[in-house]
């Protein structure tokens, strides 16, 4: 598999947006969001130096949705944890 350097360079900034935007958003938000930047890593072969954002922004989502009583559909988030 090749790795699709400049593709990366210009999707970064944008993943980064969206999961900025979706912190704001809530959990439910967050959990799409890092799906979304984990399924584009894969595609494009590479994941950045700073993979470790998305983590832990979806480490956040889980402890807010438990402490806020907010339901989460376990088997997606069980299966980001794994990814990432």
């Amino acid at each position: 598999m090749t790795i699709d350097y400049a593709r990366m360079q210009r999707r970064h900034g944008p993943l980064k947006g969206s999961l900025t935007r979706a912190t704001k958003k809530g959990p439910l938000a967050v959990i799409d969001a890092v799906e979304a930047a984990y399924d584009e890593f894969d595609e494009i072969g590479c994941w950045p130096d700073d993979w470790h954002r998305w983590a832990r922004a979806l480490d956040d989502a889980v402890w807010t949705a438990r402490r806020e009583d907010i339901e989460l559909p376990e088997h997606r988030v069980t299966n980001l944890v794994r990814r990432g």
